[in-house]
């Protein structure tokens, strides 16, 4: 049945807006003007599916945001009426439409059943509600730099991915479900906590060792806690990037990351670029503000001792991320700030006769 004209009042923020439905099915709304993010194909009606529309809704009530429109969360992409990709990276200037780092997805996140590009980067979510796997339309997958410790059992039901990128998170452990993912081009699980994977991951058709046409390796597990032989598939151990990761702030390069076997410092990760700059260098923070990560990159034109530590604004030492020699290089530490209060710290970079000083502000 279509409907004529009528008034539509939703909650929070579509509330905000009156929707005109000129000639739109039943179960959709239309909207009068579009967000300058919304790619809009096949849908000269400016027709939109309501159960995507109150996914979104559903989003922006769990994590507080405001918009006066639910259009505007984010860059979108519909198709039909259907939104089948969504961009909620985070960026400081929020540049995407996303201006407050997202904490949690909602629960009936698995309703938007024809999305299949969905990129979660640079929040803080530490959990994918059980709707999630629902999402088998699903061809890209980017949640890198969250807090993610565990993926749910029935991940693998997202059997079209081709690029999954789970970097940069808290996760202990791969489910076995993962086997599943037929059509996986791309998985990259670098810097994480595992120090298990199970060898039903062979079965995957990765090349291990194999890189695009860009250099971009198909598979990178550098950074993780891997140090028992035991429990290492041979794809796994025998791979070129084992020990490899992509810089997390140059998101263009590889970078060195050993296994983590020894540093029993859970907040503190490192990775190294053998480029040698020409003179020492501490590179601005990113993000900042930040919450509760940031990452410092910084460049050593020689073998030499550094020292990197964290002051508060009242000159007290708050925490010494390096303290040693290191082999000249551009090199790059995270800072978990997960137990410190709101506020402004230091970051003082000395080497040889190097001094510099970097002000961040953390905002929880």
């Amino acid at each position: 049945m279509k409907n004529i004209i009528y008034f539509i009042i939703m909650s929070i923020s579509i509330s905000k807006i009156i929707l005109y439905s000129q000639d739109c099915d039943e179960g959709y709304l239309y909207f009068t003007n579009l967000s300058e993010n919304v790619n809009n194909l096949n849908n000269d009606k400016n027709c939109f599916l309501i159960d995507d529309l109150t996914v979104i809704e559903n989003l922006i009530s769990l994590n507080a945001l405001s918009y006066s429109n639910v259009l505007e969360v984010g860059d979108q992409s519909w198709n039909t009426g259907r939104l089948f990709s969504w961009v909620l990276t985070y960026t400081p200037n929020g540049n995407n439409g996303i201006y407050k780092q997202l904490t949690a997805l909602p629960e009936d996140i698995g309703d938007l059943t024809s999305l299949s590009h969905l990129y979660l980067d640079w929040n803080q979510i530490t959990i994918l509600p059980g709707s999630f796997s629902n999402l088998t339309n699903l061809t890209n997958l980017v949640i890198s730099n969250n807090l993610l410790t565990s993926l749910p059992a029935d991940f693998g039901n997202l059997i079209n991915l081709s690029f999954l990128d789970l970097s940069y998170n808290q996760l202990e452990s791969i489910p076995e479900s993962i086997k599943n993912l037929e059509n996986i081009t791309y998985l990259w699980i670098f810097n994480n906590k595992l120090n298990s994977v199970s060898a039903t991951i062979c079965t995957l058709q990765l090349l291990w060792d194999g890189t695009d046409s860009n250099n971009y390796p198909y598979f990178i597990i550098g950074g993780n806690q891997l140090c028992d032989s035991e429990l290492i598939p041979d794809c796994v151990a025998n791979s070129d990037y084992f020990d490899i990761s992509i810089n997390q702030s140059y998101y263009t390069f590889l970078s060195f990351a050993p296994q983590n076997c020894e540093n029993t410092n859970e907040g503190l990760f490192l990775f190294y670029h053998d480029t040698k700059p020409n003179e020492y260098s501490i590179h601005k923070t990113y993000p900042n503000p930040f919450n509760p990560v940031t990452n410092i990159t910084y460049g050593l034109p020689e073998h030499v001792h550094v020292k990197i530590i964290v002051y508060d604004l009242s000159g007290k030492h708050v925490e010494t991320l390096i303290n040693g020699f290191q082999k000249p290089g551009y090199h790059l530490v995270n800072w978990y700030a997960n137990n410190l209060p709101s506020g402004v710290y230091l970051i003082r970079m000395d080497s040889g006769d190097f001094t510099h000083t970097r002000k961040v502000v953390l905002v929880k």
